[in-house]
């Protein structure tokens, strides 16, 4: 049971690192962007795939029941997404702010989760299910236990205080927020006019979906001129949670 325990943590850490290198690695590679942290945490660790993926395993584990190819893309998929709406609510609640919003994209809900999501997550879940923690769990078991012990607590402590780090960061940056909308209300021309410059260009390159994401780009780029007292871990968030910018609704 121990044995078990241990090898699930090491795979939780494994599951966030690996979820960190997608969003902040692979993700902006894709669109043509330099890689940058896209994580609410300081570390190369994005939790909710950690959370998400051990969750699916322990719930869907194939060892115990077999189950087919299609229950464990819809199961994995719905906890996934479960898991993402909860976190997404429970961070607005928290925080006051939206720090992720589907509404531009298809089949979405309340703007938290969408079916690309949901996709993608089914397809993590059968990969990670059949193939990948298998491999895991046998690559991990030939590994001492006192030293997998060590590493798993070790990186349990670091990951603890980074989220107590990074949850202070984010409240403090609220009223940095606030002032930063006030800014953008106040220059909305000048940004406006910078951005149809660039308009006929973006719609050929990236299409109207991606008009929202460079409007946003515009306007932290032009914070981060006029508010030159930005912590690093401030301007670091912003960018890897550009809906900060967006107005509250009302």
């Amino acid at each position: 049971m121990t044995d078990k325990l241990i090898i699930l943590v090491a795979s939780f850490f494994i599951y966030c690192f690996l979820g960190w290198v997608w969003e902040s690695i692979i993700l902006p590679l894709s669109r043509k962007q330099k890689p940058y942290n896209r994580g609410f945490l300081n570390g190369p660790w994005i939790p909710i795939y950690g959370f998400g993926a051990i969750l699916v395993i322990v719930l869907f584990d194939i060892h115990k029941t077999d189950y087919p190819v299609y229950a464990l893309f819809i199961n994995g998929a719905v906890v996934a997404c479960l898991l993402e709406y909860i976190t997404s609510y429970g961070m607005e609640k928290l925080f006051h702010q939206r720090w992720w919003d589907y509404s531009h994209k298809p089949f979405n809900l309340n703007g938290r989760v969408c079916l690309e999501g949901f996709v993608c997550f089914g397809v993590f879940s059968v990969v990670a299910i059949d193939y990948v923690q298998p491999f895991f769990t046998y690559e991990l078991s030939k590994v001492d236990e006192k030293l997998l012990f060590i590493i798993a607590s070790v990186l349990t402590i670091l990951f603890i205080f980074d989220t107590i780090v990074s949850t202070r960061i984010a409240l403090n940056i609220e009223k940095k927020v606030e002032q930063f909308k006030q800014t953008i209300e106040n220059n909305e021309m000048v940004l406006l006019k910078d951005l149809l410059e660039k308009q006929q260009e973006v719609n050929k390159r990236i299409g109207k979906n991606r008009l929202q994401w460079q409007r946003q780009q515009i306007i932290f780029k032009n914070l981060i001129k006029q508010k030159g007292n930005l912590k690093y871990s401030q301007r670091r968030l912003i960018r890897a949670f550009p809906d900060l910018l967006k107005h509250k609704k009302k």
